[in-house]
């Protein structure tokens, strides 16, 4: 913080894993399934943990979770409580992940604070890009959860089941470890509704011809897990076949570049080159996991995300998801995503689940 001419820091929280409490539970540990909640850290090395009114009954088992915590405080207008603990009104902020913050609470922060320089800071998330080697071990646990829903979805799933029918046994194996998932699921499509590459389970029924593409991530210790595989119910024409052998290409393409001191563009460049001269509409989306199922760095092709980080240089004990779609625009579409630890001197893949096209 004395480096960037911070007096203190601010992270915001809530329950939404694709996109709120990774900031907070890497500081602080603490997490909950309502409410919101607040981190500040100043620049003497104190830090507070707010919680909003509804999680006044939480206070003591915040107590007893942050262990790190030095302050921890019940608020029903986070900007005065704040301005009060920070005290100089000419103070510099920096607000993590400011586009997450509600405008209420920074309208009430700047109204409490009206001479503070407030700025956008990305600290804690960029200290989030490299696991330790137990942050690895815990995404190696959930991947592992993740993969049995995975097993159980494919082991159930058949021709003329709906694809709510398809995910319950993902759902039970998932809800068998924790009543958490890393993101409302699972998504299960089929027939030409893989062409969007996503959604929910809908009632309609597999039929033979079908590809199926499932989604899906555990969630534990706070780790997300995420998954996903594609199969065919009966047996796959040539184009379907076609489809999948280029998604497979890609892949591998992609898989070879990922190593430390590689830009991220490389990753989906060499993918890009599988495909070359091919009709096929293709969705690369790969990304950053660990306290949220998205996280950076964003490895999309830029054209795809507008937070993509294209010469981002890969680093060692980062873990992305390698995941990338092809589409045949109207008809069908097909993705994999796999867990990736970037290794000393290449990768280590952390799901082991077969990428084959699986015949239902």
């Amino acid at each position: 913080m004395e480096l960037l001419g911070l007096d203190a820091i601010l992270a915001y929280g809530n329950p939404d894993t694709f996109h709120g409490p990774g900031d907070v539970r890497y500081a602080t540990d603490y997490s909950c399934t309502m409410g919101e909640w607040m981190y500040l850290l100043s620049r003497n090395g104190e830090s507070v943990l707010l919680l909003d009114e509804v999680l006044f009954w939480d206070l003591p088992g915040a107590r007893e979770r942050c262990a790190e915590v030095d302050q921890f405080q019940v608020s029903s207008n986070y900007g005065k409580t704040l301005a009060k603990l920070i005290g100089d009104k000419r103070s510099s902020i920096g607000l993590e992940n400011s586009h997450l913050l509600p405008n209420r609470i920074y309208s009430e922060l700047a109204r409490s604070l009206p001479s503070a320089d407030i700025k956008t800071t990305n600290i804690l998330h960029a200290l989030r890009k490299v696991k330790s080697q137990s942050e690895i071990l815990a995404l190696e646990e959930v991947e592992k959860i993740t993969q049995d829903a995975m097993g159980a979805i494919f082991d159930s799933a058949a021709s003329g089941k709906t694809e709510l029918q398809v995910a319950i046994p993902g759902i039970s194996v998932l809800k068998s470890y924790n009543d958490e998932f890393a993101f409302p699921g699972p998504e299960v499509v089929s027939g030409t509704r893989t062409a969007s590459q996503a959604g929910q389970a809908t009632e309609r029924k597999l039929t033979i011809g079908d590809l199926l593409l499932v989604d899906l991530g555990a969630k534990k210790y706070g780790y997300c897990g995420d998954l996903t595989r594609m199969a065919i119910v009966g047996k796959a024409t040539k184009d379907q076949i076609d489809l999948f052998d280029a998604l497979i290409q890609m892949y591998d393409r992609g898989l070879k570049e990922i190593r430390p001191g590689t830009k991220v563009s490389k990753v989906y460049e060499s993918a890009q080159e599988a495909i070359a001269g091919k009709d096929y509409e293709q969705i690369h989306i790969s990304h950053g996991i660990g306290l949220e199922v998205h996280e950076a760095p964003d490895m999309s092709a830029p054209e795809m995300s507008s937070s993509a980080t294209p010469n981002e240089v890969l680093k060692e004990n980062m873990v992305i998801e390698l995941e990338i779609g092809l589409t045949i625009a109207g008809r069908s579409g097909v993705r994999i995503e796999n867990m990736i630890q970037v290794t000393g001197n290449g990768n280590k893949p952390l799901s082991n689940f077969d990428l084959e096209l699986r015949q239902l």
